[in-house]
């Protein structure tokens, strides 16, 4: 069962990386180039080379016999994003009116989400065995947020490729 529900999530990661990072780059929040699409099966052909390569220089960085490397390093960048998720809802839910709100525990629920999401990290940060895998992934964070700052934060003016085409 964990087999099967493995590839299944793999699945969903292959048919969304590339479709994701095609999006952000149509959007301009991306290099323009993998904004592409493959002339022939219209799939992201550049995005899917970008996150091939990258998969794969990590897997020869830590060495095919380290896999369980990788999948902490996957766990942190994970649960930084929930925890992100987790503190956005009850700042999101401020600009609706408060009559559409909802009850007040679903922020409080969300806080607490992304505190334990939080508590996951620092754990691996303290955990001896993990804390360089959990240090790169919040390096590789951190690097993707000074990669937007530096070259895609100017760009957004709040256009995207959908309100143009509208």
């Amino acid at each position: 069962a964990v087999a099967i529900s493995a590839f299944g999530v793999l699945n969903a990661q292959f048919l969304s990386g590339p479709r994701l990072t095609w999006a952000m780059a149509q959007d301009g929040r991306l290099f323009a180039p993998f904004a592409r699409l493959h002339a022939r099966f219209a799939t992201p052909a550049p995005a899917i080379l970008l996150l091939g390569a990258l998969a794969t220089a990590l897997l020869l960085g830590v060495g095919l016999d380290r896999t369980d490397v990788l999948t902490t390093g996957v766990v942190v960048e994970d649960a930084a994003f929930f925890a992100l998720t987790g503190l956005a809802l009850p700042l999101l839910r401020r600009r609706l009116p408060v009559d559409q709100r909802g009850p007040r525990w679903i922020d409080v629920a969300a806080i607490a989400f992304a505190a334990l999401e939080l508590m996951a990290i620092a754990g691996s940060v303290l955990e001896k065995d993990a804390r360089i895998v959990a240090l790169t992934g919040i390096a590789w964070i951190g690097a993707a947020a000074l990669t937007w700052v530096l070259f895609f934060r100017k760009r957004h003016t709040g256009d995207t490729a959908a309100s143009r085409r509208a």
